[in-house]
């Protein structure tokens, strides 16, 4: 609230403002809040594993970490690392950052929706993409890595059902998806579960910062 709602009126010939005795140390003020790092944390503590994000971000900047941890070797681990620290505006956010991936699943070779082989199992790449927020806070995220993989992904989280049930789903051109709810506890504790086309369904709490 302080950045965001924060606006500066000036008028032509306006007498200075005695509350402001020097405005450029103040106007200095103003910027500190807007460009002030925020932390938050979602950590999901569930039957099939953990699943969670930590994002560090400014009005115009964020630095942001996704993961999913299985309780077994077949399930693995995966990590997705989105940042931009450069711009953003309200609905448009270009990011560079890295997709890592290890399970022991060993199926036959995946196909994503493009025809490309789906590295599920083992994958380490870099990735440049664009996110666009659409109507009803889904966020459209395109992305291609190094390798020249193409993905297209849609994701809502915290939609909110009744004054303490959330619901969130993903679904992606890789063929994964996910489809998860919360029931609020307290302000730091809610009771969840989902299901998930890789490490399938899981329940137990979800953390909150």
């Amino acid at each position: 609230m302080m950045a965001g709602m924060g606006r500066i009126f000036t008028y032509e010939n306006s007498p200075a403002n005695a509350q402001f005795p020097d405005p450029k140390k103040a106007f200095r003020k103003v910027l500190a809040d807007d460009r002030k790092l925020k932390l938050m944390a979602q950590v999901g503590l569930e039957s099939n594993g953990s699943d969670g994000e930590i994002q560090l971000s400014s009005t115009r900047s964020f630095l942001q970490t996704e993961w999913r941890i299985g309780l077994s070797d077949r399930n693995g681990y995966e990590s997705e690392n989105p940042s931009d620290l450069q711009w953003r505006n309200q609905f448009l956010m270009p990011y560079l950052g890295w997709d890592i991936r290890s399970r022991t699943v060993g199926q036959a070779e995946e196909k994503s929706v493009f025809g490309q082989a789906n590295t599920k199992d083992n994958r380490q790449v870099f990735c440049l993409g664009v996110q666009y927020v659409l109507p009803f806070f889904v966020v459209a995220d395109t992305r291609i890595d190094h390798t020249g993989k193409f993905r297209i992904q849609l994701r809502r989280e915290d939609l909110a059902l009744t004054r303490r049930m959330r619901l969130n789903f993903m679904l992606n051109t890789d063929r994964e998806y996910q489809l998860g709810g919360r029931y609020i506890l307290t302000k730091y504790l809610a009771a969840s579960a989902h299901y998930d086309s890789d490490m399938k369904f899981g329940a137990g709490l979800t953390l909150n910062y």
